[in-house]
């Protein structure tokens, strides 16, 4: 098998470690989720990374979750498409007024709903879910079941800022879907990116979270190769922002310590997990995490 990074197509990538696919199988499983009929034919899965962007990445890329397992995932999780999330008050402040917006997996089109009263001249999305498609449209928003390969054809240079959150992390071809984008961007617009931040403890210390691994998360992105792409496609960071740790994650948290760092398992592990939760809560309150789960750029097109 061929790896390439899928930013710039490099074979420049080191290869960090291998998963058994039986592994990630049994993993989503214990979720409800059945996602064997993406790794026929594949026994093991591979986290590489990219040597220029230092991005890393699951390899071979076609266990990328489909139409169906996104379906499937939605139902299961009612909050999957939560309507307000801590990276769109982020991008509040950066709305062009009187400027076009364009967001790219724009899910049932919450954040779109809301900037149409902020003042831009024109809210437009793309979502590639039916359901969350009829949804928007339903609203009277502006929302279309297009690839942005497509949009671009009617949209080059168009906007003023383009926005996508908790997308990129799931898309296998990166280099052409960044290109595509940026080049609907107007230059000196923006671009904004919001993705999981595996530098977060819940996530760089849980290597078995299920949801950051394939068929649904594909890429995984920190603030380093989040910096690096900028050069790869004519962008220049503007700025950075971390999402602190959500007081509701601290039992996740602490779990994740005792599981991963402390190795306790079984019995063992709820017990002491019951005894000392409310204690350690208490305590991280007053000695948070540094940093919750999700980060956002904003970058600017030169």
């Amino acid at each position: 098998m061929q790896i390439k990074s899928p930013i710039n197509l490099s074979k420049s990538i080191d290869i960090v470690e291998s998963i058994a696919s039986e592994q990630i199988i049994t993993l989503y499983d214990e979720l409800g989720l059945n996602v064997r009929p993406l790794f026929q034919n594949i026994s093991e899965v591979f986290v590489c990374q990219c040597k220029e962007s230092k991005l890393k990445f699951y390899a071979p890329a076609q266990i990328a979750g489909d139409a169906a397992f996104y379906e499937v995932l939605e139902k299961n999780y009612e909050q999957y498409y939560a309507n307000w999330k801590w990276e769109h008050e982020q991008l509040l402040a950066y709305l062009p007024k009187g400027g076009k917006v364009l967001e790219i997996g724009c899910a049932h089109g919450s954040f779109l709903e809301k900037i149409q009263t902020l003042g831009v001249s024109e809210a437009i999305g793309l979502e590639l879910n039916p359901h969350a498609v009829a949804s928007a449209q339903a609203k009277g928003l502006q929302v279309f079941n297009q690839l942005v390969d497509a949009h671009l054809q009617t949209h080059a240079n168009y906007y003023d800022l383009i926005c996508s959150f908790q997308v990129v992390e799931h898309i296998a071809e990166l280099k052409d879907f960044f290109a595509d984008s940026i080049a609907c961007l107007k230059t000196g617009g923006l671009y904004a990116i919001s993705v999981p931040n595996n530098n977060c403890y819940l996530f760089s210390n849980d290597p078995d979270h299920t949801l950051n691994l394939p068929p649904h998360h594909i890429n995984l992105w920190d603030e380093q190769s989040l910096c690096n792409i900028a050069p790869l496609f004519g962008l220049k960071v503007l700025a950075v922002h971390k999402e602190p740790a959500n007081p509701l994650n601290y039992g996740n948290y602490y779990e994740v310590f005792l599981r991963n760092t402390l190795k306790l398992k079984g019995q063992t592990l709820d017990m002491v997990y019951q005894l000392t939760r409310p204690f350690v809560k208490l305590a991280m309150r007053v000695y948070p995490p540094k940093y919750g789960a999700c980060i956002t750029v904003i970058y600017q097109k030169q």
